[in-house]
């Protein structure tokens, strides 16, 4: 028998009037300050308080960990890539001069770099052929990265609302190729040749819900229908999504895309290059940290890799989005920590909050995601679910989400793996993109011996050698269907040692989608744990 009790849910138009209710022993209380549950193994510096209602709320201030900047690096339009940008006056153009400046100080420095809100854009060079955007920059310092008025004033912090006139923009784009258009006057193709070219686009000329350009869906290169017909498959993803549609070719390179209005191709459209935004590789027994306010990057993903270097590392990333992207942030160190407030990543292939390390390697990576969003995540794969996930990556870490939404992923939406453990509260998951693409026909029905999609909660992974000691506390999870499953615990493949553990309370899901996971696999022996807490 089902170990949850079933809510019936309203019609998926109006799915906000569920309510929560106590799940398998779970037991609704007046105002609440839920302590780390036993196992857990760690106290977060902040308390997380819940309300009779349900809505959870923390006490944490991510501003204890900003360092005090010791030097100020300047950037601006207008500014001199072959200044030494100390002054505003003497302010660098590009991001990735900004970087290279502040990578000339000493280690013992705190470099702050004060950038002027705006757009920063790859296709955009100077004399030198110098991109405007951050590019790939290697090395490591104690930095600061914040935004700063057109006379090099810092700006305040945000109140969580976006603003281009408060954001530092980096956007890693490709150059535009020339599109024609197909037989369908609402679809456009093009062959592009030297450019790098990720598989993801934006619309400049409108805005999603967070205030930053549109997303087109990308058409998945695995699974469809119709793989020999991209008119077909663009047109069935823009019609069932509205977001317009992309398929990229990279054997033959050829780019089709339809916007959401229909309009041929123009300068409101950026195709997202290939390679990373920001990406910082560090040395031996280094301790380093990185805070970093209001600052956007569009394609190319920000990577940090720490091991097997014994480095360790204070990240905190505040009102910052990453989109249009293949990888999210895969940060990977042997110790530290990382911490997402007000954090989005959208549009996005693989991994949109990745942390932690080896289990070989010592010390545990602690990751706080607080208010934090994920959605339109793992169009690059659809039948093999694979790591194209919203949340995976958790591994041989621990961490806290609070308030934390994953919208239209697919496969398994929040994730963790390894021995990582995690204790996540106020969850709001689904509904899956993988299932309405097989609800409407978009990409073809799972077979019985395929891999499952669309789990909003995962503890464990399939393909991993050794024992899936994963354990996921959730306190507070709404699934909004369509949703395959609600939580899935792992082993792996190999069927060596344990699978994950699901501990739960205050679950909410609609009526039809079940609660636990068969085996991913066919004939696999299902030897994780699903139980209240």
């Amino acid at each position: 028998m089902r170990a949850l009790l079933i809510l019936l849910a309203a019609a998926l138009s109006s799915p906000a009037i569920a309510q929560t209710v106590p799940l398998g022993g779970g037991q609704l209380v007046g105002t609440t300050v839920p302590a780390p549950p036993s196992g857990f193994g760690h106290t977060p510096p902040f308390t997380v308080i819940r309300s009779p209602s349900g809505v959870y709320r923390h006490t944490f201030d991510v501003t204890t960990r900003r360092p005090t900047p010791t030097v100020t690096v300047y950037v601006g339009p207008g500014g001199d890539n072959t200044k030494d940008c100390l002054s505003w006056a003497n302010r660098c153009r590009s991001l990735r001069q900004g970087m290279v400046r502040a990578g000339a100080q000493t280690t013992a420095q705190v470099v702050r770099v004060l950038a002027q809100a705006g757009v920063y854009r790859s296709t955009s060079v100077d004399a030198s052929n110098i991109p405007d955007d951050f590019g790939a920059w290697l090395g490591a310092r104690n930095l600061v990265i914040e935004p700063c008025d057109s006379a090099g004033n810092p700006l305040p912090a945000s109140d969580g609302r976006f603003s281009r006139a408060a954001q530092v923009i980096s956007s890693h784009e490709a150059t535009l190729p020339s599109f024609t258009v197909t037989s369908d006057p609402r679809v456009y193709v093009a062959t592009y040749t030297t450019q790098p070219v990720d598989r993801q686009a934006w619309d400049e000329k409108y805005s999603n819900r967070f205030g930053r350009p549109l997303g087109l869906l990308t058409v998945p290169p695995d699974g469809v229908a119709n793989v020999a017909n991209p008119l077909a498959e663009i047109n069935m993803a823009a019609d069932t999504f509205g977001k317009g549609a992309m398929f990229l070719d990279t054997t033959n390179k050829k780019i089709w895309v339809r916007l959401s209005d229909g309009r041929a191709p123009d300068a409101d459209l950026h195709i997202s290059a290939t390679g990373r935004q920001l990406y910082l590789a560090i040395g031996t027994d280094l301790n380093f940290s990185l805070y970093m306010r209001q600052v956007d990057q569009w394609g190319g993903y920000f990577q940090l890799n720490g091991w097997p270097n014994r480095s360790t590392w204070a990240i905190s990333m505040v009102d910052t989005y990453q989109g249009y992207v293949i990888n999210g942030a895969s940060l990977f160190t042997t110790a530290g920590s990382v911490v997402w407030e007000r954090s989005v990543i959208s549009d996005y292939a693989i991994d949109a909050f990745g942390t932690g390390t080896e289990g070989t390697e010592n010390g545990y990576f602690i990751w706080y995601e607080l208010d934090t969003i994920a959605e339109w995540g793992g169009f690059a794969q659809t039948t093999n679910d694979g790591s194209a996930n919203s949340s995976t990556q958790h591994r041989h870490s621990i961490g806290v989400s609070v308030n934390t939404v994953y919208r239209y992923n697919t496969n398994r939406a929040v994730h963790d793996i390894g021995d990582a453990r995690s204790w996540r509260l106020g969850l709001t998951v689904g509904p899956s993109t993988r299932a309405v693409q097989e609800a409407s026909g978009l990409v073809k029905p799972l077979s019985t011996s395929a891999k499952l999609a669309a789990v909003a909660v995962a503890a464990g992974y399939y393909d991993e050698t050794g024992p899936q000691t994963t354990k996921v506390w959730v306190d507070g999870l709404t699934v909004v269907g369509p949703m395959n499953y609600a939580l899935g615990a792992y082993n792996n493949v190999n069927g060596a040692g344990p699978g994950g553990t699901i501990y739960y309370r205050n679950v909410t899901i609609p009526a039809g989608i079940p609660n636990t996971v068969a085996s991913p696999y066919s004939g696999q022996t299902q030897t994780g744990a699903i139980q209240p807490y």
